[in-house]
């Protein structure tokens, strides 16, 4: 039987290619926990044709028949291997389920829903900037692409924040924007992941000069982001997982220049698989 309970059959003259095996390790690779389908469906394409090689080798003289043998045996090695690519996803889907749960570990699903809390601080005395506050949150959906990488769309909400300028005093009232670059990279097999994004927005903002005269903005240019691969700056937080269907953590991270602390972020997560 194929993957997905199809049953194939094959010409008279070719009844001992020995394509059974084949199709018993592409059972055994769909059945394995967190395998690649693609990766499973090329095996399988080129173990049946390396069997019609084996069965039907180059003919020596006196062997005229075994030229079209190996030639329709070929053909037949393509097109199963094409059915597979084409048809097999569902057997794929199911086995996968079966082993995954069966031995503790869950594939990752294809979407996820959730919200993050964000909290940056820059600037300040002795950093040589001003000072720079922004908190806000996003509520996120998160869906699988052709590649494995999650795709995150949402908007970023200011909820607070504060400037300071040269000689205002500034806080930030209200802004939001659609999140940018906003990624998650998951690995199953070490239980890690990554994610990241960005936004970019006009917040409006109440001011007050601190020398009682001057010219204060009525709003001010924001721009937050997160990036948990990020090394350049220190950083410790969760970015691993027991269950792929569910991602709850915390990063916070601290940059620094010449032992002076310029930037401090903090950020929380939930994301629930669907």
């Amino acid at each position: 039987m194929w993957p997905g309970g199809f049953d194939y059959s094959v010409s008279p003259g070719l009844r001992d290619c020995g394509f059974r095996s084949g199709c018993n390790q592409h059972d055994i690779c769909y059945e394995t926990c967190n395998s690649d389908k693609q990766a499973c469906d090329s095996a399988f394409r080129e173990e049946l044709r390396r069997a019609c090689r084996r069965e039907f080798p180059f003919p020596t003289s006196g062997e005229e028949g075994s030229w079209g043998r190996r030639g329709v045996c070929l053909s037949r090695a393509d097109a199963y291997g094409s059915a597979v690519k084409g048809l097999g996803q569902k057997a794929y889907d199911e086995a996968q389920k079966v082993s995954c749960e069966c031995c503790g570990v869950m594939p990752p699903p294809d979407m996820y829903n959730g919200t993050f809390q964000y909290n940056m601080r820059s600037g300040g005395a002795g950093t040589g900037s001003s000072r720079f506050d922004v908190i806000g949150n996003s509520t996120v959906a998160i869906a699988r692409g052709p590649d494995g990488s999650y795709s995150m769309t949402g908007a970023f909400q200011l909820t607070g924040g504060f400037v300071s300028l040269a000689s205002c005093d500034c806080t930030l009232q209200s802004g939001s924007s659609a999140l940018t670059d906003a990624k998650l990279f998951l690995v199953p097999t070490t239980g890690r992941y990554t994610w990241r994004w960005g936004a970019s927005f006009q917040a409006m903002a109440t001011c007050t000069a601190r020398s009682g005269s001057g010219m204060c903005p009525s709003s001010y240019p924001v721009s937050a982001n997160f990036n948990s691969g990020d090394e350049s700056c220190e950083g410790t937080g969760t970015t691993t997982f027991t269950m792929p269907n569910m991602l709850v953590g915390s990063f916070e991270r601290t940059c620094r220049s010449s032992g002076v602390v310029t930037r401090e972020t903090t950020v929380s997560w939930s994301f629930a698989g669907q």
